[in-house]
């Protein structure tokens, strides 16, 4: 599992609200595939949960196929300890309308899923270790951590659930 201690903290400021469109983009080092492994220790794979309108959207691009799921409303720390406690990095970032030029031609990688998806063009961010770099260098797109939320759990984020079982390093 991956040292999630020396992941980045994010400081309160008052601009991100519950109802706010954002993006917890989620790391890990594990995989099933032999050929990832020339990836960074800790960033061989990535996916995205997005909350547009209250909403979380789960997203993770797979070799073998794509999962999507709505997973509703939900608090964003208690997402996040979640996330933590499972051995997981991740950052936060603004999702944005892409402009309307088409993008370079690119494996479908879970990379390249999350940057569509978030809408942001970067043709040279192709691993998930420089796709963790690209967002921890500006802090524009980086949202703070604002809310306090309580602790509840909805079945759809129990432990239980298939994205908190590692079917997503398949």
């Amino acid at each position: 599992m991956p040292d999630i201690r020396r992941a980045r903290k994010m400081t309160p400021s008052p601009n991100l609200n519950q109802g706010d469109d954002l993006a917890v983009v989620v790391f890990s080092g594990e995989t099933a595939l032999w050929w990832v492994r020339f990836l960074k220790p800790g960033f061989r794979h990535c996916f995205v949960m997005l909350r547009r309108r209250g909403q979380w959207v789960y997203l993770d691009a797979l070799s073998h196929q794509t999962h999507l799921d709505v997973i509703g409303p939900y608090p964003l720390r208690p997402l996040l300890k979640d996330l933590s406690r499972q051995g997981y990095r991740y950052r936060l970032i603004r999702p944005r309308t892409a402009n309307k030029k088409a993008q370079a031609w690119r494996p479908f990688t879970c990379v390249e899923a999350i940057k569509r998806a978030l809408g942001y063009h970067k043709p040279w961010v192709l691993t998930p270790w420089q796709l963790w770099q690209w967002i921890g260098a500006d802090r524009r797109r980086r949202p703070a951590i604002t809310q306090q939320t309580s602790p509840s759990t909805p079945p759809s984020l129990a432990p239980s659930a298939p994205f908190f079982m590692g079917d997503h390093h398949a």
